[in-house]
């Protein structure tokens, strides 16, 4: 738990409540039962948004899954990500409340057309 909460802190660039890191995992752990991949987050440039490059990083990383049936999961912790993230093709499988920083965490799959 802590090497996960020092990740996260590092991600993030502050601190991480251990309240939402423990959060985190179990949220993980329920909403991927299966083998699947981990999309780390995707950030773009604020005046470069809207362009595509957000897509096309996504994209990319859903393209390097091998192999090409298995699940692939995030989270976030913006609604506004949320959208777009379902434009992608991933769906919410769990929103949760983080206990005592007025945060929700959404976890959400992509799951391979067969």
């Amino acid at each position: 738990m802590e090497e996960y909460q020092r990740m996260r802190e590092e991600e993030a660039g502050r601190p991480v409540p251990a309240e939402l890191a423990c959060l985190e995992t179990r949220v993980r752990a329920r909403a991927a039962e299966r083998p699947c991949w981990h999309l780390s987050p995707i950030c773009v440039e604020p005046s470069s948004q809207g362009k595509g490059f957000g897509k096309a990083l996504v994209a990319y990383g859903l393209a390097q899954i091998q192999p090409p049936s298995r699940l692939c999961y995030l989270e976030t912790q913006s609604e506004k990500n949320v959208e777009f993230y379902q434009l992608c093709g991933f769906r919410v499988v769990s929103r949760t409340s983080a206990p005592g920083t007025g945060l929700d965490h959404w976890a959400m799959l992509w799951e391979p057309r067969v």
